[in-house]
């Protein structure tokens, strides 16, 4: 049996992409998900299509919750750790292993699996160089039985790391969902740049105001320099405002005067979402998986990020990620990302040629990883 954990709810669109994904890519054989949001997953129906079982994962990077429940009542806090269900565990968190207080805790799960006799696999996993040398986190990355990296950046670091035996590369699972046809808003009877701006890179970046005096002026090019219309697509919707794009996305529609030139995307399931972006001829994303959802549509896209996973994925698939990384956690100017994106945007069509005839080759990467897994006896 093959076991998902670390899945925080489809309520934010990246996760639920990586477990569709991933389902597209493995044997149809006996899977279950644990989930720290049931409610999130039956809303945005992926209940259809694996097993799900609670997980408390909201707990995970809840230091104080953490260690009541570990102490007193294990088996309350995390279901998958009593040892009922046995298999390969697949830890899906893309980037859990970006920060390492959670990284740390995620260990602690790591070790209960095993305990029990499991094996255990890092999925898709972008890891900064500070978890890396934190030497609780590189002896729990030693216990996984395979580490997949989904970028470059995050392969280099575990060579250097000693850590290369344990490593595979290939592509994020996200890139392999296959999208969902809907019915499209009218704004789409013209062309349409996709825009997705999220608390987190306000978070992660310098200054917050540059970043979204950036955006302004990116709005403000595309509507005062082309005929194009935007589409405005939140990717994440947590309850929590500091983790919503909604709570983001109000900024830019505030800059909008004309209701006919632009609109907001309603929520609906990352396969779907997928589709959308798809459309789009252009796209500009803060969330890494609506980024993946454009790269995959080969759609041409401008990335403004704040981590590994993003400065690695479009290294692999341009050879270099300056022009299309704005890096938030260093922008001096909101210049950097509005000049960014009018470069690329002028280049579209030559960028979107690279990736019709690339895509094919990168996405060729899934064969060597599944095998690598397969002769370790990992599906």
């Amino acid at each position: 049996m093959i076991v998902f954990y670390a899945h925080g709810g489809s309520d934010n669109h990246g996760c639920e992409a990586i477990i569709r994904g991933t389902l597209d890519l493995m044997p149809k054989s006996e899977r279950v998900l644990f989930s720290g949001n049931l409610k999130a997953d039956h809303n945005y129906h992926l209940d259809e299509i694996v097993h799900i079982l609670a997980d408390n994962y909201k707990y995970y990077n809840n230091p104080l919750m953490w260690l009541y429940y570990k102490k007193f009542k294990p088996g309350v806090l995390f279901p998958l750790l009593k040892g009922d269900v046995k298999g390969t565990y697949y830890s899906v968190g893309g980037d859990n292993y970006c920060y390492p207080g959670l990284a740390r805790q995620i260990g602690i799960v790591n070790q209960r699996i095993r305990k029990f006799g499991n094996k255990t696999v890092l999925w898709g996993t972008s890891i900064e160089e500070e978890a890396i040398v934190d030497e609780t986190i590189h002896r729990d990355l030693e216990q996984y039985d395979l580490i997949v990296s989904r970028e470059s950046l995050t392969s280099n670091l575990l060579k250097k790391h000693d850590l290369e035996n344990k490593c595979v590369q290939m592509p994020d699972a996200a890139f392999a969902m296959k999208p969902q046809k809907v019915n499209l808003p009218t704004v789409f009877s013209k062309p349409v740049v996709g825009i997705n701006l999220s608390p987190m890179i306000l978070d992660y970046s310098e200054n917050a105001e540059n970043v979204k005096a950036g955006y302004k002026k990116i709005v403000e090019y595309i509507l005062g320099e082309t005929d194009y219309n935007i589409a405005l697509i939140p990717h994440v919707l947590k309850r929590n405002k500091n983790n919503n794009d909604l709570e983001t996305i109000k900024f830019i529609e505030g800059i909008i005067s004309d209701p006919n030139r632009y609109t907001v995307i309603q929520d609906m399931p990352a396969h779907m979402l997928k589709y959308v972006i798809s459309q789009c001829i252009f796209f500009v994303g803060a969330r890494t998986h609506s980024t993946i959802a454009a790269y995959s549509s080969c759609v041409p896209t401008l990335v403004a990020g704040y981590s590994i996973k993003a400065l690695g994925i479009a290294s692999d698939l341009f050879g270099t990620s300056e022009g299309y990384v704005v890096d938030v956690r260093n922008l001096k100017t909101p210049e950097e990302l509005s000049d960014a994106f009018i470069h690329l945007f002028e280049r579209r069509e030559f960028e979107k040629k690279h990736l019709i005839e690339y895509m094919p080759i990168y996405l060729d990467k899934y064969k060597i990883g599944l095998k690598t897994i397969e002769d370790k006896g990992l599906l």
